[in-house]
This record gives C-alpha cells, structure tokens and sequence, in this order.
C-alpha cells in the first residue's frame, strides 16, 4: 500500500495498480518501496496532472469529470475529493479496474467514483455519462492522438481536458491532433522530461 501526492494536499491511500507502466506516468518522482516489509511507503513526488487539478481547483467547479484511462484510480479519487461529484472512472485493463474499486473505497469515495471497463470514449459506460466538463487523461502521447475525436465529442461546451503521460518533445505532435477539431492549449506544464496539457473549446 502507499500513500499517493494529491491535489490541495489531499492525502490518499492506494493500493498499487497492476496496469503495466500507469503508475510511472501518474508519478513524476522518485520512489522508495520498502519491499522488505507491508508498511505504508510515502513518496515523495509531482503528479504532473494532479498539479493541473490542483490549479483547475482554485478556479472553478465542475460536475460532471472523466477519468479515462484510470489506472489506481488516484486522478478519479482527487476530482470525486475537490469537487464532491460523481465520477466515472474507465480502464480497458480489468485488474487496474478492480483495484481502482478497491482504492475509492479505501479513500471513502466509493459512492462518487463509478469505475467501469472500456476502450475509450465510445464505450458504453461512456457514451451514457457524457458529455463531461472535465476530463483527466493520463495514458500516453499515441493513443492520446487516436482518441483526439472521441474528446471532442465528449466533451461539454466550456469544458477542458487534462492530457498527460506524454513527453516533452511529443506536445506538438499531440497538439496536431486536437487543434482541427476546435481543442487549444490552455496551459503546458513540464518535469523531467514529462508534460501536462490542459485543452479546451476555441483556444489557441
């Protein structure tokens, strides 16, 4: 089990996902398993989309947010905590599903946070809940680029979209995908090679 950085200095419980590689994207750290025993391991780290949380936070509501891509489900935990809606949280890897579960229930957010299997946004537990005003993406710069239109017919008027798990040197790339369909970059953050995009509706 370990202690995950959060969002406004939420603190939250998480047990590891089985998601190959999803817990290196979320984390921008350095961490320190203690494998030698079960006790909790706090690291001590950035989450690149966590810091873009925390900011969307201090500047508006939302009430209907995405998590796709979810893994431990720690970016569903943080929105279902800042923002005290329901959440839905979707992975196409049935493990990270069932430990996403486990970790909102663990966090006392099991009733906000719906975590479902699917592919994308045109799965069914999407399809139903949209349009979103708020969606978190962490997964990586490719797949980011071949879901770029099911984003856009996602997403809510006003709304926006943090994208994560890319790298520095792929923002463009990624960006190339979004902007023909009326996504702008709102805000770019970086660290250690690593990038968050915020998008949103008629932006530049």
């Amino acid at each position: 089990m370990r202690y995950e950085p959060a969002p406004l200095g939420l603190l939250m419980e998480c047990e590891n996902s089985t998601s190959e590689g999803r817990q290196a994207r979320c984390l921008a750290s350095r961490a320190s398993p203690d494998r030698r025993s079960h006790r909790p391991v706090v690291i001590r780290g950035t989450c690149l989309p966590g810091l873009a949380l925390d900011r969307l936070a201090r500047q508006r509501d939302f009430v209907r947010p995405l998590d796709l891509g979810c893994g431990s489900g720690i970016l569903a935990i943080a929105m279902a905590k800042l923002w005290a809606v329901p959440v839905l949280a979707i992975d196409n890897d049935p493990q990270a599903v069932a430990v996403a579960r486990d970790n909102a229930a663990i966090n006392g957010v099991a009733g906000r946070v719906a975590v479902a299997i699917g592919g994308g946004y045109g799965s069914a537990a999407a399809r139903r809940a949209a349009p979103f005003d708020l969606v978190a993406a962490n997964i990586l710069a490719r797949p980011l680029r071949r879901l770029a239109p099911g984003l856009a017919r996602s997403l809510a008027p006003g709304g926006c979209a943090i994208l994560s798990g890319l790298l520095d040197d792929q923002v463009d790339w990624v960006m190339a995908a979004h902007r023909p369909l009326g996504l702008g970059l709102i805000e770019r953050r970086s660290l250690a090679g690593w990038a968050v995009l915020v998008v949103g509706w008629g932006k530049a």
